[in-house]
């Protein structure tokens, strides 16, 4: 009498190419998963720089009788959204972002760490073309965006 079915070798065999598939599949859906946490952790710091431009131009007074020049203070692992010509640490009205934990900035390049905005004109205060760029990395994966800005505070390059 034969018996139908799978032999324990077939089995093992198939098991183990399904069990490769799915070992490749998941190394594919984390590398994607590291670059998504870079890319959408760098959209937010720009729509948060170009935020503090906009509250430049527009004259936006915060609380305060008049207007006032809007910057971000970068630090190594988060970045303070702050108003004024310069950075004060202590100041109660700043706001302090974090980045996600394998997330750093690199290499900033930004006088006093910070880039600031003047009123009216929404331009960099005390822009020099060999300070204004600064580097975002994921420490897991290795991958980097390069940010470049202009005196305009325009970005000009996002690598």
């Amino acid at each position: 009498m034969k018996n139908k079915g799978f032999t324990l070798i077939e089995m093992s065999l198939v098991m183990g190419i399904f069990l490769t598939l799915i070992g490749i599949t998941f190394i594919g859906f984390l590398s994607l998963q590291q670059k998504s946490t870079l890319f959408a952790n760098s959209s937010v710091l720009l729509a948060d720089i170009q935020s503090q431009q906009i509250k430049a131009m527009a004259g936006d007074t915060e609380t305060s009788n008049s207007a006032s020049d809007f910057g971000v203070h970068f630090k190594n692992t988060s970045y303070t959204l702050f108003r004024g010509s310069s950075y004060l640490d202590q100041e109660p009205s700043n706001v302090q972002i974090d980045l996600e934990t394998p997330l750093s900035f690199e290499e900033v390049d930004l006088p006093e760490t910070a880039i600031v905005f003047s009123k009216g004109s929404g331009e960099v205060s005390g822009f020099s073309s060999d300070d204004s760029t600064l580097k975002v990395k994921n420490n897991e994966s290795g991958e980097e965006i390069l940010v470049k800005f202009n005196k305009y505070g325009t970005l000009i390059s996002g690598e």
